[in-house]
């Protein structure tokens, strides 16, 4: 019995143990944790810190598996497939050619140009050429499509010069290139509208030295032309013998010329002075003197002397009539040589000239023809009339292509776009290639023939 009453209060003190345990379990974590009862009553039970120590693990699991989570949507977002943009083409061309080209203020080549890969939309398309004003369009480009512009350029009035003359004396004769301009408005004249360049100016009066120069006129500038001329004083005067009056007293009065002329309505010119209503008999200066004389129809006369103090110089002028030569080559605008001389055939392929009587050699030239040469015999006072004819040394190449519209190139050089006439190519075989956006590049060889026009079609395959 005594034994029985030992055990039961063994059991009883254990059980105030577990409750003890659980109670203090439950004031740390707010879970009941199951205890194993054992025969050891008095084993220690684990502390609450562990249990601390387990949550904390697992809010750090927590926050791992977020930040994951967000990498594999950063992921997601820069694998997305990018959009290609949407592309066209756009040819331009320009009269005069060689402009250049700019897109949106980028420069893109020189006309004519074909300008590929450009963004669908609006663009601003700027054609600039020194000398011209610049051309400034908008153009809206389309997917997969070609948008052609061609410009005419206006030619800027800047581009041209001008020449003012002012002399010393009135009424002065002015040529430009050996071209006669006119008399100047008294002191002063203003030749405008002139091509920038070297120009050589002569300034002529009557009992005046010529007055010949030099000049280069720049781009919208205006050269002032300052001219002194200096009378001629050699030629005291001029009358019958009887009445010769001599105004410097060192030169003697009496050195005479005479002169006897054919035909009577001959010019005469005495050191480059017309002698107006000219006398037989002329006084003159001692030294050196010439005497030109001159008549239409006739190949002019001149005769150079000397004449000492109270000499007397007589002259006998039969002039030579010329014959007459009417030229015509074809085509017109022709490099003319005549017996070493040179000329040039008008637009319309006419010259006309006033040649003493001989034989002469002529040759005819002309870029991309061949040289053609003559001889013609001129007689004096008759007209002979003389055709030359060049055949062309290059020949012509027309393109066209199916689509029309390709971009045509001849031995690597780009012609603009089909149909297109490509003029002066050389005899022989070329190699011509076209492209155009969405098809296969096309390229063959062609045959050209000198003096004629080949044709060549460019039929184009879809890609």
């Amino acid at each position: 019995m005594k034994n029985i009453s030992s055990y039961l209060f063994i059991v009883f003190i254990s059980l105030l143990v577990v409750l003890a345990g659980c109670t203090l379990g439950l004031k740390s974590s707010g879970e009941i944790t199951p205890t194993v009862i054992t025969e050891d009553a008095t084993k220690e039970i684990p502390k609450p810190a562990e249990t601390h120590a387990v949550e904390t693990n697992t809010a750090e699991t927590k926050t791992t598996e977020v930040n994951n989570e967000e990498q594999n949507n950063e992921t997601k977002k820069e694998s997305k497939p990018k959009v290609p943009p949407k592309l066209g083409s756009l040819s331009v061309s320009s009269t005069p050619s060689d402009a250049t080209v700019y897109v949106d203020n980028k420069d893109k080549g020189e006309t004519p140009v074909t300008i590929d890969d450009l963004l669908v939309g609006s663009h601003t398309i700027t054609i600039s050429k020194s000398g011209y004003y610049d051309s400034t369009v908008k153009v809206t480009i389309e997917e997969n499509k070609t948008e052609s512009l061609s410009v005419e350029l206006t030619k800027s009035e800047s581009t041209y010069a001008t020449l003012a003359i002012s002399s010393n004396v009135d009424d002065v004769t002015v040529y430009l290139n050996n071209i006669e301009k006119g008399e100047t408005d008294g002191k002063k004249m203003n030749i405008t509208s002139l091509t920038p360049g070297n120009y050589s100016v002569k300034i002529a009066k009557e009992s005046y030295f010529d007055y010949e120069t030099t000049v280069l006129l720049s781009s919208g500038a205006t050269k002032t032309l300052n001219v002194d001329m200096n009378p001629i004083y050699n030629l005291l005067s001029q009358g019958e013998a009887t009445d010769i009056e001599c105004d410097v007293e060192s030169v003697c009065v009496n050195n005479l010329l005479t002169f006897a002329i054919s035909p009577d309505d001959s010019k005469v010119y005495v050191d480059n002075v017309l002698v107006e209503n000219w006398a037989r008999v002329i006084n003159l200066s001692t030294g050196m003197h010439s005497v030109r004389a001159t008549a239409d129809g006739y190949e002019p006369s001149t005769h150079t002397f000397s004449i000492r103090a109270d000499d007397t110089i007589h002259l006998n002028f039969s002039l030579i009539r010329y014959g007459f030569l009417s030229l015509k080559t074809n085509p017109g605008s022709c490099d003319v040589d005549i017996s070493g001389t040179d000329y040039t055939t008008d637009s319309d392929g006419e010259l006309e000239l006033n040649l003493t009587a001989g034989t002469y050699n002529i040759t005819a030239s002309k870029q991309h023809y061949y040289d053609e040469a003559s001889t013609f015999t001129i007689t004096a006072g008759q007209t002979t009339s003389k055709t030359l004819t060049l055949d062309q040394s290059t020949g012509t190449l027309y393109v066209t292509s199916s689509p029309t519209g390709a971009n045509i190139t001849v031995d690597g050089t780009n012609y603009g776009l089909a149909p297109i006439t490509v003029d002066y190519l050389s005899p022989g075989t070329h190699n011509l290639s076209a492209t155009l956006v969405n098809y296969n590049n096309y390229a063959t060889t062609v045959s050209v023939t000198a003096g004629r026009t080949t044709s060549k079609s460019a039929t184009m395959v879809h890609s």
